[in-house]
């Protein structure tokens, strides 16, 4: 994924074509994503509804705001989101997120051993 990181704003001509014809669904990835690395998979996997990765710890917040975002159309089916090596302290900063922005109306978290589950 870090490689891919400088050419994440120069998509080729194949790039519409990938988008409309992947049908990935579950994606396990071990490395930390970025928001614009993040971005770039939904918009790579439009029809991924399950996800796992770690994520930088400054952007969690933005992250879950943009794939939980009812405008987000790349995200439309996503349903799960699983986040590893996360301090316990996001778990709050996602409920009061999820809470305050009347992102999500029915959903489920769990923290268990620095990882985090949400479902909705």
């Amino acid at each position: 994924m870090l490689e891919t990181s400088s050419n994440l704003n120069k998509p080729s001509e194949n790039f519409p074509y990938v988008s409309k014809t992947n049908k990935i669904k579950n994606l396990n990835l071990r490395g930390r994503c970025s928001l614009n690395q993040i971005q770039l998979i939904m918009t790579l996997l439009p029809l991924l509804e399950y996800l796992k990765t770690r994520m930088n710890r400054k952007e969690i917040g933005q992250i879950i705001r943009y794939l939980l975002s009812k405008s987000n159309s790349n995200s439309k089916n996503l349903f799960f989101l699983y986040v590893s090596g996360t301090p316990k302290i996001c778990l709050k900063e996602l409920n009061v997120l999820i809470k305050s922005g009347s992102i999500l109306d029915d959903y489920s978290i769990k923290f268990i051993n620095r990882d985090f589950y949400v479902w909705w």
